[in-house]
Order: C-alpha cells, then structure tokens, then sequence
C-alpha cells in the first residue's frame, strides 16, 4: 500500500568496498521504473571500474524505500499526466543521470531574488520542483522573503551567464554617469552592446536604484535601466541594464 519516491541503492563489491546512491523521483516509481534505475546504476558503477575486485562482481545488494507515500493518497489526473513520450523522455534523462550523476541533468526553477539571475535556480532531475518557497530561507517549507526592490514582472526572457559590456551615451555621446543621488546625468541617447555598432533609444525606463547588502563585500550598489532600441532593420529590442561600479552591463533581454 506504499509508494516510494526516493530509492536507495547499496552494493558491496567482492572485494568489500561498498557504493550507495538515492535517487529522487518526481513521480511514484513503478516496477519498471525501479528495475531500470538499479539496472543504469549498476551499470554505471561497473562501467567506471568503482569496485576494484579482479572479477569485479557485486556480492550484496540492498533496495531500501528511504521515502515513500501512502499509494492510495495518489491522484492521479483523469486522463493521465504522464504520456508515453513523456515517459519515455524521463527515462533517458534518468540514463544520462546513471551514467554522468544526479546533478548532470538539471531543469530550472524560480526562486527568490532582487534580480533575474538570481531568482532561477536549477534542481536535479527528480527533485521536488518548489517555486520561490526555500530559496533563501534555509529551511523546507518557509515562505522566502518579500524582496524589495525586486524588479518587478515581466521578467528578461533571456538572461547571460556572465553579464555583457554595455555603454550608455547621452545625445552628445558623452557617457551617461550615475549620481551619489542615483540620478543619471542625462537622458539615454545611444547603447552600444559589446563594442558593436551603437543603437539609438526609442524608450526607456529608470533608474531604479539598489542598494544590496552594504553591509558585504560581496554587496554592490547602482541602478537599473530598461531600454529600447531600435536595431538596424528597423525592429525594436528591449534589454535590462544594470550600472555597478560605474560600469554598465547588459543584465538582460526582454522577447
């Protein structure tokens, strides 16, 4: 009458050396679904020689349900949540899992944060998919801060790993400076985004100052400015940027 979604797996190599691994499953694991992650990670551990004996054999194996749900307290949807190319997508990913490691297959979630890149947070195939519930609390469960200053909806659709180089320059092309004030020194003219050809601005928005854990080191304090620009071909593209430093960056682009 149970149903297990986190899965222990424990071998014990001939030569007595011993490997341990759980799995976290998003969904119940079925009969198959148990068989094939025993399967990929006996596979996985013999394949990278882990057991050292000259046979290399597994004398003991133990499954053990370290967390599992009443089956009767499973509701499922009417017609099925899971398809079979869903199913069938799941299980390649568990693949790659078993022979790369849990953390090889990751897939994005929301969280907390002031800023975009900050606010997504990737979590293991498997995992417990949490939206904006743990993500700076530290405990399971508690409601994560209110954020002020967190920039508000719509978010960048498409966020840089590493921030770009940015200019911003007024109509004379003079740079655009920040004040002690947070005021700029002029309205946004032009944009030049990693040394190309600078864009003129149809529209913006800002600044809106941050002041981020001053207390830190780690802690910065600038502006934030949205713009738009208007591209060669004559469409428009929308980007956030942030000024730290006194050095603007591109911290993101809308769609």
């Amino acid at each position: 009458g149970l149903a297990c979604t986190r899965l222990g797996i424990q071998a014990r190599g001939l030569d007595g050396s011993e490997l341990a691994r759980v799995w976290r499953c998003a969904e119940p694991l079925t009969p198959s679904g148990t068989v094939d992650r025993v399967r990929w990670q006996l596979d996985a551990w013999l394949t990278r020689t882990r057991f050292r004996s000259p046979s290399g054999g597994i004398g003991l194996l133990r499954l053990s349900g370290e967390e599992v749900v009443e089956a009767g307290a499973l509701q499922l949807g009417l017609w099925g949540d899971v398809g079979a190319a869903d199913e069938r997508a799941g299980r390649a990913l568990v693949r790659v899992q078993a022979l790369l490691g849990p953390d090889a297959v990751c897939t994005a979630v929301l969280g907390g944060g002031r800023d975009p890149g900050e606010r997504v947070r990737l979590i293991p195939w498997g995992e417990e998919r949490s939206e904006d519930r743990t993500a700076g609390s530290g405990r399971s469960g508690e409601p994560a801060p209110p954020w002020p200053g967190r920039l508000p909806a719509p978010s960048p659709g498409t966020v840089p790993a590493r921030p770009g180089s940015v200019e911003v320059l007024d109509a004379g092309r003079a740079p655009l400076r920040v004040g002690d004030r947070y005021l700029i020194s002029a309205e946004p003219a032009w944009v030049v985004v990693d040394g190309r050809q600078a864009l003129p601005v149809s529209g913006w928005a800002g600044p809106w100052p941050v002041d981020q854990r001053w207390w830190d080191a780690a802690g910065w304090r600038g502006v934030r400015l949205q713009v738009v620009l208007v591209e060669p071909d004559g469409g428009e593209s929308a980007l956030l940027l942030v000024q730290r430093e006194d050095r603007w960056l591109l911290a993101g682009a809308y769609d």
